[in-house]
């Protein structure tokens, strides 16, 4: 993220790296209530709702993989 004058804000960036951590860590928990055990197709997004705020969305296809025996992979 670059500021008006083009240089990196450090601490929005880091601010946001967080951000998607903790929404890739909640799509993996809510895959793992629903009983899957994989996710694919994951997409994250983030777009700027306000002047001074922004949204990020995570997104995925979660299922559950078995082996030929019907046991998990």
């Amino acid at each position: 993220m670059a500021g008006i004058e083009g240089g990196e804000i450090h601490e929005y960036t880091k601010f946001m790296g967080e951000v998607r951590e903790r929404s890739i860590d909640r799509m993996t928990a809510e895959a793992k209530r629903m009983g899957a055990n994989s996710l694919v197709e994951t997409r994250l997004t983030a777009s700027m709702v306000m002047a001074e705020a922004a949204e990020l969305v995570a997104y995925g296809t979660a299922f559950k993989v078995e082996n030929v025996e019907g046991k998990p992979a």
